[in-house]
């Protein structure tokens, strides 16, 4: 008898419930039509390095063209039910070194974001995603900063300070204290050194 109601308690008990694996934080970089067949465009870059990497590396990532009238309805369901920060430079924007490592504490809710989104453009064009984008301005913004000085040298006219696409995720990955992140970099600043050398 005492063996039976043990094993219908068993049965009545609820299942261990286990916690949802941690996420790999998203990089989406939301290029602007023209990016995307232009042949110095370095996005590219960054997917290759991604699709390079082992499955369980510390990012994903994924390239989404821009459409002003039509906004990818993936991205915004993805930004309406997790935390994705803007890397773009504003008033408001949160100052981060990226030749030093991210500490969340500095971060809205002290911690990392799930996923971060990237203007692929020429700074012209990603201003006026910027400002024809309701959906990007209402999102929390970064600006990072480091000593490092841009060696992009296969496209003229760039801005003063400024880094391409390539060089802005290295840093960042550079930054970014997750186990495969420091790999990540290093295979895309690899990459960006070859891609550069091309005349």
């Amino acid at each position: 008898m005492t063996s039976n109601n043990t094993e219908y308690q068993a049965e009545l008990a609820e299942p261990v419930q286990q916690p949802e694996p941690m996420l790999q934080p998203e990089l989406v970089l939301l290029c602007h039509p023209t990016e995307l067949a232009r042949p110095t465009n370095t996005g590219q870059l960054v997917l290759d390095t991604l699709a390079a990497a082992p499955a369980q590396t510390a990012w994903r990532g994924r390239q989404i063209s821009w459409q002003r009238r039509v906004p990818d309805q993936a991205l915004l369901d993805a930004i309406n039910q997790r935390q994705y920060v803007l890397l773009f430079p504003s008033q408001h924007a949160v100052q981060l070194r990226f030749d030093a490592p991210l500490v969340p504490a500095q971060l809205a809710g002290g911690k990392l974001p799930d996923g971060v989104i990237l203007l692929d453009a020429t700074w012209q064009q990603a201003q006026k995603m910027y400002n024809q984008s309701p959906y990007l301005q209402s999102l929390p913004h970064w600006q990072g900063s480091a000593d490092y000085q841009s060696t992009f040298n296969l496209r003229r006219n760039q801005r003063q300070g400024a880094w391409c696409t390539a060089e802005t995720v290295a840093l960042m990955w550079q930054a970014w204290q997750i186990a495969g992140a420091s790999a990540l970099s290093d295979a895309l600043w690899h990459r960006f050194a070859e891609f550069n050398q091309r005349r």
